[in-house]
């Protein structure tokens, strides 16, 4: 498989959605602001994904996108208006959430 980068470089957020248009990739992986600003303009779809997985592994700092300020809010906000509607959809092949 191939994997998506999501992360923010080494794209500016419209060339990102350019690369993004007519793909499909099993498998994607970038930061949760990353991932919600291309919701946002419509360059990443939901639809046909079976797993979101959080790490919550601390950097060496000590914090984890839940507790860095910034990230845990684009966090919230992606999960509350993008993934929701799949994560509590009755349908068999909704979206589980895996915290790693």
């Amino acid at each position: 498989y191939s994997i998506m980068n999501l992360f923010a470089n080494p794209f500016q957020l419209n060339d990102h959605k350019k690369t993004l248009e007519g793909t499909f990739n099993p498998i994607g992986c970038g930061t949760p602001g990353r991932i919600l600003k291309l919701c946002q303009i419509d360059a990443l779809n939901l639809s046909a994904t079976r797993y979101i997985i959080i790490d919550l592994l601390p950097n060496e700092k000590n914090f984890t996108c839940l507790t860095l300020p910034g990230v845990a809010k684009d966090l919230m906000t992606f999960f509350k208006e993008y993934a929701n509607p799949y994560i509590t959809t009755s349908e068999k092949n909704h979206i589980k959430l895996v915290f790693f």
